[in-house]
């Protein structure tokens, strides 16, 4: 559990105050933009337009190649985990001797259930024998 404090009411109100005088200034200054547009020529305009959309295109791309170098490296870290997980289930799935106890990994299952010492995988005493309805 987090031991971050929540906020109180007066927190509240203070942060949605600023939020709505945000919200109010960034819509007064667009429309001040708008009305300042409309007085520029048309060839100003479509340039500032082009010139908006071709810088959120470089913040875009780079926020992509960053999030897809991060998703690589965590999966380079992921795979020998994954590797080592799929020889534990190999190494159950494909011996051919019943009975025998399953490996441990740090003396854990992988289910989080801990074997007694020498104990039999599937002896009576870790399985009940019925299932229950």
């Amino acid at each position: 559990m987090s031991s971050k404090k929540q906020p109180g009411p007066l927190q509240v109100l203070v942060g949605l105050a600023l939020l709505a005088a945000l919200v109010g200034l960034g819509t007064a200054l667009l429309f001040a933009l708008i009305d300042q547009a409309a007085e520029l020529s048309p060839d100003v305009v479509a340039t500032l337009i082009a010139g908006g959309f071709t810088v959120g295109g470089i913040v875009w791309s780079r926020r992509h190649e960053r999030a897809q170098a991060i998703a690589l490296d965590l999966r380079t870290q992921k795979a020998p985990i994954y590797t080592e997980f799929m020889d534990f289930w190999f190494q159950i799935l494909l011996n051919p001797k019943v009975g025998m106890e399953l490996p441990r990994f740090g003396g854990h299952l992988i289910l989080g259930e801990t074997l007694e010492e020498g104990g039999p995988c599937g002896s009576s005493s870790e399985v009940p024998g019925r299932v229950p309805s």
